[in-house]
């Protein structure tokens, strides 16, 4: 699980260091993330929202994405956005397709550091994203 600040407008993700959940409680939402590798070979990262903890309606894109995301892990899947739905629309490839082939040279916090780096961490109330979020710049 990890904790991350979700930007939709900018389409931006941060993620929130665990010493900062709390503080930053108001702003973040947490997310599974999931390693893809495409047809390719492109390795990125998918977070995930997860089900409200509160009991609350669950969002159906972030529902349809975690059926996407458990259905990829035996199969190739390509998911599609569906605006009428609201919701993702998850197709499987035929079979006989080759094995995605995974970086073995990488490990999480290696993926994290590139998917994250650059200013992505929000590490202290001082990070620009939490000064944006507040106001006061």
């Amino acid at each position: 699980m990890l904790a991350v600040i979700d930007l939709k407008d900018d389409d931006e993700v941060y993620a929130v260091a665990p010493g900062m959940v709390e503080a930053l409680k108001n702003e973040v939402v947490f997310t599974t993330i999931h390693t893809v590798v495409d047809r390719h070979g492109v390795v990125s990262l998918w977070p995930i929202r997860l089900p409200p903890s509160d009991g609350s309606r669950d969002n159906s894109w972030h529902a349809s994405a975690r059926a996407a995301a458990e259905n990829a892990m035996t199969q190739w899947t390509r998911i599609v956005a569906n605006r009428q739905l609201g919701a993702y629309d998850v197709f499987t490839a035929p079979a006989g397709l080759p094995e995605p082939e995974f970086p073995a040279d990488k490990s999480m916090t290696d993926l994290l550091t590139v998917a994250f780096g650059g200013g992505y961490l929000v590490d202290s109330t001082e990070h620009p994203i939490v000064k944006k979020l507040r106001g006061l710049i």
